[in-house]
């Protein structure tokens, strides 16, 4: 059960988890993704690898019920914080990467690296149990719609940010000193963030428990499954999820594989796909209101695949300067696709 925040205590908490949405999206642009990859790469890490690592970042969504036994012993912030603080220590190990590289393990690097994703998200999974309630509690009323949205913004323009630090040390050498000290801010960020947690209004919530009948796992599975509505949804869901998940690390295997693009250039694309994601954003933020997020969902869903195809006759077109061209408006339209989906999602 939880208690209704008075509306001081919303503006209060809005302001703190706007911060720590800054902070948090610029550690995690340094930490996970495209960073990874490349990261991975220079390593010597083959395909399995890069595609193992961009699956667990899914690994987050079935760890998400384990935090619910933490729910009740911590309640909604604790569990939170706690969660996203082991999330960041689950990265250490990232650090004796040199060291191992400069002996020529990297066999053991890479182990290290795949050990280190598994746990961040992982843990950062458990952490998520409370994500969408604390922004429901913070999103009460009329502009709840405007609300996300410019969580959104925040997220991506910070992330903007780091990706623009990222090129800029790319630019000066792409070696593993590079990355290293890409690895050092992103957990530094990342604990800054995990302490403002601590500092989020608390509404008593321990459970999602209602006074009506409650359900198992396997009851609420069987529900879903024999809605048809929410069967629809689950399967739909399931195929663009499992399409973003091969997209986001194929595009920078792709324009490295193919185009022989360099790491520098890459965070380029990087920025690309956030800019895209920003002006998702700001039209998002002007029409989610009136349209509804159902309509804005569909949209999105559809702009993922449709970008997604001009990729197919990429390979035999065009000149450097155009192919240049043309990985920079895949970025931003697939971008587009993924961030408009989640906005629209949570909305």
């Amino acid at each position: 059960m939880s208690e209704q925040l008075s509306a001081f205590r919303i503006k209060q908490g809005r302001r703190v988890f706007d911060s720590f949405s800054g902070i948090n999206s610029f550690s995690f642009a340094l930490v996970t993704g495209n960073t990874i990859t490349l990261y991975a790469m220079l390593l010597g890490a083959n395909s399995t690898v890069i595609g193992l690592l961009g699956a667990f970042m899914f690994l987050s969504f079935f760890s998400i019920p384990l935090g619910r036994s933490g729910l009740k012993r911590r309640g909604l912030v604790k569990t939170f914080a706690h969660n996203w603080m082991l999330r960041n220590f689950s990265l250490l190990p990232l650090l004796f990467i040199p060291l191992l590289y400069a002996r020529g393990a990297l066999d053991i690097a890479i182990a290290l690296m795949i050990l280190s994703v598994f746990f961040f998200n992982f843990f950062r999974g458990v952490g998520l149990i409370s994500n969408n309630p604390v922004i429901g509690i913070l999103s009460t009323g009329k502009d709840r719609g405007e609300y996300i949205v410019w969580l959104s913004l925040v997220n991506n323009a910070t992330a903007l940010v780091a990706t623009l630090f990222l090129a800029f040390l790319l630019w000066n050498g792409s070696g593993v000193e590079t990355y290293h000290v890409v690895t050092i801010t992103g957990i530094i960020t990342g604990t800054v963030a995990s302490l403002l947690l601590y500092r989020l209004p608390d509404s008593g919530m321990t459970s999602f428990d209602t006074t009506e009948r409650q359900f198992s796992l396997r009851d609420s599975l069987q529900l879903a499954w024999t809605t048809p509505n929410i069967r629809t949804f689950m399967l739909s869901y399931l195929m663009i999820t499992l399409g973003i998940g091969m997209a986001r690390p194929f595009i920078i295997v792709y324009s490295k594989a193919v185009y022989g693009q360099s790491d520098s250039v890459l965070t380029l694309f990087t920025v690309c796909s956030i800019l895209g994601a920003l002006l998702m954003g700001l039209v998002l933020r002007l029409v989610i209101d009136r349209l509804g997020s159902k309509p804005m969902y569909i949209i999105f869903s559809l702009v993922i695949p449709v970008s997604l195809l001009f990729a197919v006759a990429a390979p035999g077109i065009g000149t450097i300067s155009f192919s240049l061209i043309f990985l920079a408006l895949l970025s931003a339209a697939t971008n587009i696709g993924f961030a408009g989906q989640e906005s629209a999602a949570q909305a």
